[in-house]
């Protein structure tokens, strides 16, 4: 229920909208990465001592986890195991993938990530 005692969105409601904005920030960083050329991937961020690559990087990370876990407890499976290490090394070998490829899986992971919760 909501605070004024109707009834509120559904879940399966709030997860769309979650995922709607989560799709859109993607959108918005892509476009803003594409229209500041380098400059704008080396620029520094609100995270301290990461550039907007090491963000990109970060969050493409985290879907592939997210999207690997997912799927895996949706087919009644165990979720691989990720060390501390083989993040690191994920990460790294982001961060050298070209521009355009580094947002074009940013967009498609993200959407990826949202499809399970919306078909639940």
């Amino acid at each position: 229920m909501d605070p004024h005692g109707g009834a509120g969105p559904s879940g399966q409601e709030l997860v769309r909208r979650a995922n709607a904005t989560a799709r859109g920030e993607a959108a918005s960083i892509a476009r803003e990465l594409r229209a500041g050329g380098e400059a704008a991937w080396s620029a520094p961020t609100a995270c301290a001592g990461w550039t907007a690559r090491d963000v990109v990087a970060h969050l493409i990370l985290g879907a592939e986890v997210f999207v690997t876990y997912t799927q895996a407890q949706l087919e009644g499976r165990s979720s691989p195991p990720v060390t501390p290490a083989a993040r690191a090394e994920r990460q790294a070998a982001l961060r050298a993938r070209p521009d355009e490829a580094l947002l074009d899986d940013l967009e498609r992971l993200t959407d990826e990530f949202a499809r399970p919760l919306e078909a639940q």
